[in-house]
């Protein structure tokens, strides 16, 4: 959201703060979250999901780059494909920590019952 604030000819930086405002603190959740898998996790799970992390602050420094440049002559044209770049990064790797949690729980041994 914080990207379609900024895109245009007039970017609403107001609503991209906003928005930045709000992702950093769910980075800080998903940091967290990384930190209890780092103690608790198995191992291909904690760089899994260290690996989204990593992503999502890659991508938040970003938009807060874009933010910066906003009104540039060249339309921000590398901070749009480096965001572009990244969204799909993220998204491939969330998609390896969905497989790697995922079959962690098929190694556990739980109660056929209990998994689902």
């Amino acid at each position: 959201m914080a990207a379609r604030a900024l895109i245009g000819d007039a970017p609403d930086v107001a609503e991209a703060d906003r928005r930045l405002r709000i992702a950093q603190d769910q980075l800080v959740l998903a940091q967290a979250a990384w930190a209890g898998l780092t103690v608790e996790g198995p191992e291909s799970v904690e760089q899994a999901a260290h690996s989204v992390h990593l992503g999502l602050h890659s991508m938040h420094t970003t938009l807060l780059a874009w933010r910066d440049s906003s009104g540039a002559p060249d339309r921000n044209v590398k901070f749009v494909e480096r965001h572009a770049v990244e969204v799909t990064m993220v998204s491939e790797r969330l998609g390896s920590f969905t497989s790697a949690a995922r079959a962690a729980l098929d190694d556990t041994n739980l109660p056929s019952g209990r998994r689902s």
